[in-house]
């Protein structure tokens, strides 16, 4: 079906206040038969709508808004959780007159805002043709598409116009442009107003991050990290950098795609540890440094760092020593209930793929092993070829604690014949999918 700009329908109890001291007039109106007397200025922040401020409506349902720091971008004007309307502020002054019971067919008086409701109403009156059964969906759709076009053809040169086109990041593209990451990237962010204040005060911004790093780039954590660093060098609204940098950072802290806390150690780097990131309270910012020096040292592509450790019949080993083709590196608690449920998987992975090659090292991480002893000898984990059951009770010294980052148990790595890290975090079934194709 067609696609015309519909707002989110925001409720106010999902609005953020985010009250603000705001002076000069910037907006002015009349709203008649409002019951409403007390309206809510609505603007967008990322993929929120937050509430810059409310204003008073008088007996007649007028007001006069004044708001020297009201920043450019699309806002919306709540009456209540279904009477809303949405303005465009450019800078200039804004009015308008209309009805409650007619929001749509507000009366704008200042050009901007007639081009927004001159836009809007070709949605409004194809859907209304294509409800009254004039025309099929494809027709429709066909019939939107042209009026749209035509739209921008007229005005796409314009401030306003400009806006409104980078509703649609792809433009008239369908796949990704050939000639690599760093080209692709300057072409998808090259038509898009980044620079104008009112695009990050809009629903465009977010949406075009996300289509951009979560379909529109290859997954892959080095070609993530290639797009993060040319998207950040283009010039943009100030406001809009920095909201990038806090959203791309938690992203790819969070993310459960292998390999992206690389693009987190990246964001860390470039933005955290620099002094950047001015929002962080410092014990925050602590935490975040440590995580990212903690990962930093078990990136995919990296050799995983030696430790020494002792065998279950307590001799004393180093990783370095287990050369396979490929080795599992399982970091894990015998008291863990995921480390119960798939430790046991993981041993039986091992023994398909340990005639191909396949080494496993499998460390507890608990500092008392009576436990550890019972759970490895009733699970059948002892004196199975090729693989290791290790343990290391210090505190007091250098442990593999020091050179691994565990967040959670198990946490398993694989490592190729150089012991360079080619895959981590993985469930039971995708590493013996991921071995599979390894170990065929």
């Amino acid at each position: 079906m067609f696609r015309a700009i519909r707002w989110p329908a925001v409720g106010m109890l999902f609005i953020v206040l985010a009250v603000s001291n705001l002076r000069a007039q910037s907006l002015h109106g009349c709203i008649t038969g409002s019951p409403v007397k007390k309206a809510a200025l609505g603007y967008y922040f990322g993929d929120k709508r937050l509430v810059a401020d409310s204003v008073a409506l008088d007996k007649e349902g007028c007001f006069v808004y004044r708001g020297s720091k009201m920043r450019p971008g699309f806002y919306t004007f709540f009456l209540d959780t279904t009477h809303a309307f949405d303005f465009f502020y450019g800078g200039s002054p804004v009015s308008f007159a209309g009805s409650y019971t007619a929001l749509r067919a507000m009366d704008f008086r200042d050009a901007d805002n007639q081009k927004f409701q001159e836009f809007q109403n070709i949605g409004m009156v194809v859907q209304r043709d294509y409800e009254g059964g004039s025309l099929t969906a494809e027709q429709a759709q066909a019939a939107y598409n042209e009026r749209t076009l035509a739209w921008e053809a007229a005005n796409g040169t314009t401030r306003f116009g400009q806006l409104l086109r980078a509703r649609n990041p792809m433009g008239a593209r369908t796949a990704v442009e050939p000639g690599g990451v760093e080209r692709w990237t300057r072409a998808y962010w090259s038509g898009l107003p980044l620079s104008d204040p009112a695009y990050f005060r809009s629903p465009f911004f977010h949406s075009a991050i996300t289509l951009f790093f979560d379909k529109a780039i290859i997954q892959d954590p080095d070609t993530v990290v290639s797009a993060l660093n040319v998207f950040f060098d283009l010039p943009k609204d100030s406001a809009a950098q920095k909201y990038a940098v806090a959203f791309l950072t938690n992203k790819y802290e969070t993310s459960n795609v292998m390999g992206h806390e690389k693009a987190f150690v990246w964001m860390v780097n470039k933005y955290y540890r620099t002094g950047y990131a001015t929002w962080e309270k410092p014990e925050s910012l602590a935490k975040i440094l440590k995580k990212a020096d903690d990962i930093g040292m078990n990136l995919i592509g990296l050799r995983a760092p030696d430790f020494g450790y002792a065998a279950y019949d307590g001799s004393p080993h180093r990783l370095k020593e287990t050369l396979g083709s490929y080795t599992l590196l399982a970091f894990y608690d015998a008291t863990c209930g995921h480390c119960q449920e798939n430790m046991p998987k993981f041993l039986e992975i091992h023994k398909k793929y340990a005639a191909k090659g396949l080494k496993t090292v499998a460390i507890t991480n608990e500092l008392t092993l009576i436990e550890w002893k019972s759970f490895v000898e009733r699970k059948g984990m002892v004196g199975v070829p090729g693989w290791t059951n290790g343990s290391d009770t210090a505190i007091d010294r250098v442990t593999f604690r020091h050179y691994y980052h565990i967040p959670t148990t198990p946490t398993v790595l694989v490592l190729d014949k150089d012991h360079k890290i080619i895959a981590k975090s993985l469930a039971p079934e995708d590493l013996e999918d991921f071995l599979s194709k390894k170990l065929p």
